[in-house]
């Protein structure tokens, strides 16, 4: 087809669709729909699965792990420094962690308000390997990273440094204040660097050596027992990941050998050798714990936006088919003054394909809605997720190729059919019009609103299972009464204070905050439900001896008085904790959480006190009571640094949703043995707890205006957050399986409409001879009702077979659910009887004269 010949099909196919606006907007509509469901899941799967790291040659990046099944990608700066020296296979090593937006920012010389920064500590070479060059300044070097705390460096981000600072260039050389510590800003990162993290955007790069600056209880930073970094090297040429990773297992043995705390493998720790087995990941994408999270998520809502896509396409063609028979005596005629048949479906399918550009175009507004919408749905840890997703030509030819492909599926159908009419029949009809032949003759269009039913009964019947899951989850007790409960972050921790003063000021603030109105209770806790952080211990108990295939330990968490009472967790024997019980405070504390098994012995003081849960209770303590009973915390049992029970408290789900209960202990908070730097303030109100937010900031400010709130939610959003995977895909899927049930209710509408506008001259006689309404109504029900079945027919199998792979995301519901299927297809059976009563009522109400004289 020559290029005129193309400039005249375009023309015509934009005239033609001029001509039909409704059939236009209900096509376009339909296709914006699938094509833009599809571009919107697509650009998060770019961002966070395909897309390759903006740096120098991206392919040659690996990422260091552990265990093949389950891989761990954190390492202690040690063992980073070791596989460093010690390797053959790479040109360079770095390692990074990034710190979460606690950071304090601000420019001394300006002595404006601060403002919290996401922090990123990193290598001394973590730019020079990664090939990024700066934007302003420099960036660091090796010699920004070797001696702890004497390197106040940093390079800010561009966005950072754009947004805040508005890209001034005079920045590179002054002074910057990081939680009131004096850093100099050596230079300012390339544009579209944004970290080697997908989803951390980091606004600052320090030194990893500055570490104990920004969180000066972590003593063990530099030791085997922190294990807080990613490891990145790029392979040097020629060097293969298999070559790399075989060389990385001898170094990590080489490690684990050398460890002057290693212990012999205990009997419990079945996972040891797996745990231990060294792993190379490609690293061209990154690191990404959101990887992990919403990769099958997204698989699955990608497969499922494809099958809207389908049943838009089918909905279309049945348009297209219709169309096509209204348009009959023209191709008839255009046939016989010698038009090919070539020459005619090429035309058509130009209508076919602008007609689903026009759908691509409006469906990227539907995209760019959507990216937004499940944005929100991303899973956040202690920083906020922030993607890159401005559209750019992999996005642009994403969407057009969707667009392109969708047009030649259902358009090629249509266009074929309708450029082989029965000429002498078509051009002795007046209107164009085709009598029916026989009512049950199955044809096209019928075979695809089977089609359509079988897909949408397939996209509802995986939506039941998300959405019975996520009810069953929310019903599950957690133990504990979420409504009316404030948690509040501060950014402390990364505070150098002291313990006595960190002690003093969660003292008074609790103090300020239990006055304010509304409140009922007010409490510190280094852990809360939910919130994604776990502490175990090695523990002794005076009556029950470990088996050799129990694992020795505890979950633990350390509490401030009122605590069960500001977190609704019933108190089942003994009392809650009293101040008399935290009044020791530990002079050195490690890092948040310490390694299990350590154990920091107490300063003299008041009696050790522990609450444990109920779980802990049973297992140990069997039906004897564990009040007044005693335990140890450490490897082995010390009569003088024992603890005693005096409460039991009722189980919490803290970790997960779906996992059981373990048993757990409560320590009171800074008498806890190896105390924390940091925690959680936890308020139970009267009303709604957002109306006190403002309140606890000014009182936080009050105190010390050097301490900042990080964060301010309720216990629900902590729920929420645990199930954010879960409402993902229940709220996704159950929107487009509602979308696919009432696109193929459109459908099967669409073809039972025309058959009766076709068949009214069949009806009138029918009506004129005698026949009764209700008999009508059956025949055209009857017609509408096969195509359903047909349909259910061929989606249950499917579904049979198909649900089975989403089983990992169920809770409280089997993957062939029958309770799911039957609602699923009585659901779809009342629409699509709607869709088709709806015409055929209208076929009960011909008028047989008129029909008589109906073409």
């Amino acid at each position: 087809m020559n290029l005129t010949f193309f400039q005249q099909d375009i023309r015509y196919a934009l005239r033609m669709l001029r001509k039909s606006p409704v059939f236009t907007a209900v096509a376009v509509g339909s296709l914006a729909l699938g094509i833009g469901a599809n571009t919107a899941i697509f650009t998060l799967i770019d961002a966070i699965l395909l897309r390759w790291l903006p740096v120098q040659n991206p392919q040659e990046l690996v990422v260091l792990a552990r265990n093949p099944s389950q891989p761990s990608t954190s390492f202690a700066y040690p063992d980073y420094r070791y596989v460093r020296d010690q390797n053959h296979s790479y040109t360079g090593l770095i390692a990074f962690w990034d710190m979460g937006r606690g950071t304090s920012f601000s420019l001394p010389q300006q002595g404006g308000p601060s403002q919290l920064v996401l922090l990123s500590m990193v290598s001394g070479n973590y730019f020079e390997v990664l090939g990024v060059q700066p934007a302003s300044g420099r960036v660091f070097n090796l010699a920004d990273n070797e001696q702890e705390g004497g390197h106040p460096v940093a390079v800010l981000s561009h966005a950072f440094w754009k947004r805040t600072l508005g890209e001034d260039t005079g920045v590179v050389g002054r002074d910057i204040l990081l939680n009131g510590a004096r850093f100099q800003v050596v230079g300012v990162s390339k544009e579209d660097f944004r970290g080697a993290a997908v989803g951390v955007s980091p606004d600052v790069f320090v030194p990893i050596v500055m570490f104990r600056t920004f969180n000066p209880a972590a003593d063990s930073w530099n030791s085997r027992s922190m294990w807080w970094l990613t490891v990145m090297g790029r392979l040097k040429p020629g060097v293969t990941r298999a070559q790399a990773e075989a060389e990385f297992g001898v170094l990590w043995q080489q490690i684990l050998s050398n460890d002057p705390n290693r212990r012999p493998v205990a009997t419990w720790d079945k996972q040891y050798n797996l745990d231990n087995t060294a792993l190379v990941l490609s690293g061209s994408k990154g690191y990404s714990y959101l990887r992990k999270e919403t990769a099958k998520p997204l698989t699955i809502l990608m497969v499922t936006v494809g099958l809207v896509l389908l049943i838009a396409c089918a909905n279309v063609a049945n348009l297209l088919l219709a169309r096509g028979v209204s348009r009959s005596k023209e191709i008839a005629v255009r046939l016989a003054v010698g038009a090919g048949r070539a020459r005619l479906v090429t035309q058509m399918l130009t209508e076919s394909i602008t007609l689903s550009l026009l759908g691509g175009i409006a469906g990227l507004g539907v995209a760019w809605m959507g990216v937004r919408v499940l944005m929100s749905f991303l899973p956040r840890r202690t920083f906020p997720v922030e993607l890159h997703l401005s559209p750019d030509p992999r996005l642009l030819a994403f969407a057009c190729g969707v667009s392109v492909v969708s047009g030649l599926i259902f358009g090629l159908a249509p266009a074929l059919k309708a450029s082989r009419p029965d000429l002498v029949s078509t051009l002795k009809s007046d209107g164009g019009s085709i009598i029916a032949g026989r009512w049950k003759r199955w044809d096209l269009r019928r075979t695809l609103v089977s089609f359509q039913v079988a897909l949408s009964l397939l996209l509802l019947a995986g939506a039941g299972l998300f959405v019975r899951t996520l009810s069953n989850l929310r019903n599950v007790d957690p133990g504990m009464n979420r409504e009316n409960l404030l948690l509040v972050e501060t950014n402390i921790g990364q505070l150098a204070y002291q313990p006595q003063r960190e002690r003093a000021f969660y003292d008074r603030l609790r103090e300020e905050v239990q006055r304010l109105p509304a409140v009922k209770a007010a409490s510190v806790a280094v852990i809360t439900p939910l919130s994604g952080f776990q502490w175990t211990s090695t523990v002794q108990f005076e009556t029950y001896q470990w088996k050799p295939d129990e694992r020795p330990s505890v979950d633990v968490n350390a509490v401030t008085p009122r605590y069960f009472e500001a977190a609704g967790i019933s108190i089942v024997l003994g009392r809650d904790f009293h101040l008399s019980d935290t009044l020791a405070v530990l002079p050195n504390r490690p890092e948040r959480p310490p390694p299990p098994g350590t154990h920091v012995p107490d300063p003299p003081g008041p009696t050790r006190v522990v609450i444990v849960n109920e779980a802990l209770a049973r297992r140990f303590f069997g039906g004897e009571g564990a009040l007044g009973r005693r335990l140890c915390f450490g490897d082995k049992w010390a009569a003088a640094e024992t603890w005693e029970i005096v409460g039991v408290v009722r189980d919490v789900r803290y970790f997960d949703m779906r996992r059981s209960v373990e048993p757990m202990a409560y320590q009171p908070l800074h008498r806890q043995a190896g105390g924390f730097s940091g925690g959680t303030v936890c308020v139970r109100t009267s009303g709604d707890p957002h109306r006190i937010v403002e309140a606890i900031r000014r009182r936080v400010t009050e105190i010390d205006g050097s301490v900042s709130v990080t964060e301010a939610k309720t216990m629900e959003d902590d729920l929420d957050g645990s199930l954010l995977q879960e409402r993902f895909v229940a709220t996704i899927g159950g929107f487009f399986g509602i979308v696919a049930l009432l696109l193929a209710a459109i459908g099967l509408y669409g073809v039972t409409s025309e058959a009766v506008t076709k068949r009214t001259r069949e009806i009138g006689i029918r009506m004129a001879l005698g026949a009764e309404a209700s008999r009508v109504l059956g025949m055209v029900l009857r017609d509408a009702m096969v195509m359903v079945l047909v349909g259910a027919i061929i989606g249950i199998p499917v579904i049979l077979g198909l649900t089975r792979y989403v089983e990992f995301l169920l809770f409280g519901v089997k993957a062939h659910d029958p309770i799911t299927l039957v609602g699923a297809a009585l659901l779809l059976l009342a629409v699509t009887a709607l869709a088709g009563f709806l015409p055929a009522v209208r076929a009960t109400r011909v008028q047989p004269m008129q029909a008589l004289r109906h073409e």
